[in-house]
């Protein structure tokens, strides 16, 4: 039996299927699908339960190896935490990446305007040869 099998899960009680609207104050199933980072690795939300002596717990799986485990709500939320955290630091980044370098070094800052490289309309060979394409007697199109 795979540990993350939907019909499995679903005959021990586990709910899989992501629910519209937050249930009670964890959130319970709507919170299935989430992206965490739990010890380091990242991981998804997939299915919830609640048991009546542990209180709400979700399964997520790990991304690179697809093992399962469970999270509690303390821990889930602190799961949800880090990867809001690696979010911001990966916006971050590609926001500095994409700054310009005045000619006197260092990059324009908020202070003085931010200046943006634009971006490429294509870079693809595979489309490039085309894009100059005509037809005689065809004008548009």
């Amino acid at each position: 039996r795979i540990s993350y099998d939907p019909t499995v899960l679903n005959q021990d009680g586990w709910t899989t299927v992501k629910s519209e609207s937050p249930q009670g104050s964890s959130g319970g199933a709507f919170l299935i699908g989430n992206r965490v980072i739990w010890e380091g690795v990242g991981a998804i939300v997939i299915a919830y339960v609640n048991d009546d002596e542990i209180g709400d717990m979700w399964k997520a799986m790990w991304l690179d190896d697809q093992n399962t485990f469970d999270l509690e709500s303390d821990e889930l939320n602190g799961a949800i935490k880090e990867w809001e955290k690696k979010q911001k630091r990966e916006e971050k980044k590609a926001l500095l990446k994409r700054m310009v370098k005045p000619l006197s070094g260092g990059l324009i800052g908020k202070g003085q305007g931010t200046a943006i490289k634009p971006t490429k309309l294509t870079s693809s060979r595979r489309f490039s040869a085309s894009t100059t394409f005509t037809v005689d007697g065809i004008e548009h199109g």
